[in-house]
């Protein structure tokens, strides 16, 4: 695997660029984390090719866990989907 890693806490996430380039050159599960505050975020960071997400401080950080993973789950179907309809 490729594990893009933008670092813990990181106050912007790996490129979607970078991440498509990647996926252009390889086909290994690409590991893209850090940074990713939003699900729209993950949402276009999966569709440009990232396999798996990796997510810390943002649920650590939430208010309200149980809400916010399914929102970072959604986001990576949705990503997914997208992706599959290319």
């Amino acid at each position: 695997f490729v594990y893009l890693e933008a670092g813990s806490g990181a106050k912007n996430p790996i490129p979607v660029e970078m991440i498509a380039l990647v996926r252009k050159t390889t086909s290994i599960p690409i590991i893209v984390g850090g940074g990713l505050k939003r699900p729209d975020a993950v949402e276009e960071r999966v569709y440009a090719g990232a396999d798996i997400i990796v997510t810390g401080t943002v649920i650590e950080e939430s208010m309200d866990v149980e809400k916010s993973i399914p929102l970072f789950i959604d986001a990576v179907k949705r990503g997914f989907s997208r992706r599959c309809k290319r």
